[in-house]
């Protein structure tokens, strides 16, 4: 039987709401965990750190386009003598309703990190900007549950070549 482990968990809350000139404003706190193998056979399964994000949101509608925008840092944790450079990401893009229930993004997925330090010593050559294209769509499931598809093509070489996402947000509370 399949073990469950919990890899990611965030806190996020609404700070401000939409107003005339000033966009709604959400901060995120998110603790990634280090559970989990970091390779199998050569397969990379994540990096095993420990990390802790905190961002803040920007979402500014004009029907029926939505703009959104995050900046965000990211600190990764030494283990085993190895600490992964900390990050900065900066993320731009838009989505457009189809329907009530349907929509269509496009956004731009920047994230800048440093040198990975082993020993003490930092890794030259291992900083660098990961930058990447991202189309979606999404669906209403029910009133609290989404189903969101992302495909992600990398623009520079620090970037995933590919990346396919699905995920299913569930909103708690009233």
């Amino acid at each position: 039987m399949a073990k469950l482990h919990v890899r990611r968990l965030g806190l996020a809350r609404t700070l401000w709401t939409e107003g005339r000139w000033r966009p709604e404003t959400t901060a995120r706190f998110t603790w990634d965990s280090d559970f989990g193998r970091r390779t199998d056979n050569g397969i990379g399964f994540g990096d095993g750190f420990h990390e802790l994000e905190g961002a803040l949101s920007f979402i500014s509608r004009e029907d029926p386009l939505v703009f959104f925008g995050t900046l965000g840092y990211r600190a990764r944790f030494e283990d085993g003598g190895t600490k992964p450079g900390d990050q900065v990401r900066v993320n731009l893009g838009s989505v457009v309703a189809l329907s009530p229930t349907a929509s269509l993004s496009v956004s731009s997925d920047n994230i800048v990190f440093e040198e990975t330090e082993v020993g003490g010593s930092a890794l030259r050559g291992s900083d660098g900007l990961a930058a990447s294209i991202s189309l979606g769509a999404s669906v209403v499931l029910t009133r609290r549950a989404l189903l969101n598809i992302t495909g992600s093509v990398g623009v520079t070489d620090d970037a995933a070549d590919y990346a396919l996402s699905l995920s299913v947000p569930v909103r708690f509370g009233p």
